[in-house]
């Protein structure tokens, strides 16, 4: 799942600081973030763990954003967070809120995006 970092205001830089799963039930989102440059790439992140090639080389070779100062010529990236489900039954994540600096203040921020995964489109049973 990616939170998209797109557009600053102009010489504004950030630096995140922490990012939190929000409300995941039945979800493991283990800590596992890299920051990635959006390129068509990007578009392969969804989908099966580790990720597959083209995307592969990316995930690899990319970073932690935790303490990472995102600036505009770094821009566009997204922050790619690993989840795999955790039990039986329906899962779901409301967002991540993301803790960052920037002139020397903190900010929070709560993605837009959610997640829900119904447990029978999951089921290798059927």
């Amino acid at each position: 799942m990616g939170i998209g970092v797109y557009e600053l205001p102009m010489n504004t830089s950030i630096t995140i600081v922490d990012i939190t799963p929000v409300r995941a039930v039945n979800l493991l989102v283990d800590g596992d973030y890299r920051l990635i440059s959006v390129t068509d790439q990007l578009t392969m992140a969804v989908g099966q763990y580790p990720p597959i090639k083209p995307f592969r080389e990316s995930w690899d070779i990319a970073g932690s954003p935790i303490g990472v100062e995102i600036d505009e010529e770094d821009l566009p990236v997204a922050i790619v967070a690993h989840i795999t489900p955790s039990g039986k039954g329906d899962s779901s994540l409301a967002g991540f809120k993301v803790t960052y600096t920037s002139d020397g203040k903190t900010h929070e921020l709560r993605t837009p995006r959610s997640l829900e995964v119904h447990a029978e489109a999951c089921d290798d049973s059927l």
